[in-house]
This record gives C-alpha cells, structure tokens and sequence, in this order.
C-alpha cells in the first residue's frame, strides 16, 4: 500500500490550483494595470467597401433601415501614441432614438497603429442626424469607444471613453476621442 505524504499532497494541491486559475484567468493571474489619461484628435476617410450590403443589422436598427458597410482609414496625434494611422471597418445604419428623432449610427471597429507600431483594438458607436452634411453644414457626430486589446505595450489594454466631431459630409470626419487607457505595466 502507498505511504501517504501529506506534504506533496499540498504542494501537488497548490499547484494544480494555480495552473486552474492561471488558464481560466481568474483574478488570482490577472496582472495589474495602470489607468491614465488618453485623448486624441484625427481626421477620417471613410467609402463604401468593396460589398457595401453585405452587412447584419444590428438588433436597435429602424425599421426599414438600410445597411452599408463602410471602410476609412485616418491619422492622428493621441497620447500614449504619438503620430498614428488607423483602419476602419463600420456598419452603417439608422436608428430611432427614444425621443423619436432619426439617426445614423456608424458602428465600427479600428486597429489603430501607434508611432512605434504597436496597436490598440477598439470599437466604437457614433451618431449623427440625419441630415445630409458638407463642408458647409458640417453634422456633429457623437459617441463612446471601447479599448478591446493591442499589442506590444498595448497587449491587454482597455479602456474607454467619448467621442465627438463633425461629419464634413466629403466623406471626411474630423474628431477627438478623450477617455482612459487602462495598461498592464512592463507589456512589450
């Protein structure tokens, strides 16, 4: 019969605890992180993509809405980042708000490139009214992002915040986004 050694049986215990937590990211292995201050300011290009409906509805769309996917590049200056580039990949749609007012709501998601190309994922939601914009009647767009990731310093990164700006109604977008970037300090 096997002699019982209580002694491996704890450490084989706590370990195996451990290995548990670390893998189902428990708070136990979750790393820290630091939340500072982030804003930036750019101007977007933005035109249909290559298959402009083939896009889902979301589930608050209007009725009778139509859905267009939309892809926009753009550049910027933001802390944390310095001189960027981003893509764009948005759908496209109008909604009703609760004041019963039409809008049209860009629902996107970006990978923005920082200065020394490391990347943060987000996504965002912003509404206009519906009206048609130019350069002469500039539309104000407003919403809220949210930092999903990234890579290098930005590996584990979230965050959130607001974002406001003009729709120039050339298919260009001039905004600034103010929030927090929440990192996990000695990421590479």
């Amino acid at each position: 019969m096997p002699h019982y050694q209580p002694a491996r049986f704890f450490h084989t215990t706590v370990l195996i605890v451990a290995v548990l937590a670390f893998a189902s990211g428990s708070a136990w292995a979750q790393q820290p992180t630091k939340e500072l201050p982030y804003k930036a300011s750019a101007v977007a290009k933005v035109k249909l993509a290559p298959d402009p409906t083939d896009c889902q509805l979301p589930d608050d769309a209007a009725q009778n809405s139509p859905c267009r996917r939309l892809i926009g590049q753009d550049t910027g200056n933001g802390t944390h980042l310095g001189q960027y580039h981003s893509s764009h990949e948005i759908v496209l749609y109008w909604k009703t708000t609760e004041n019963g007012d039409l809008v049209r709501v860009l629902d996107g998601s970006t990978v923005i490139v920082s200065a020394n190309g490391d990347k943060i994922y987000s996504h965002y939601k912003v509404q206009q009214p519906a009206v048609e914009a130019s350069p002469k009647n500039p539309v104000p767009v407003k919403g809220h992002y949210q930092i999903e990731g990234g890579t290098g310093r930005f590996d584990g990164a979230g965050g959130s915040g607001e974002v406001e700006g003009f729709n120039l109604g050339d298919d260009t977008f001039v905004y600034e986004s103010t929030g927090t970037i929440s990192i996990v300090p000695g990421s590479r």
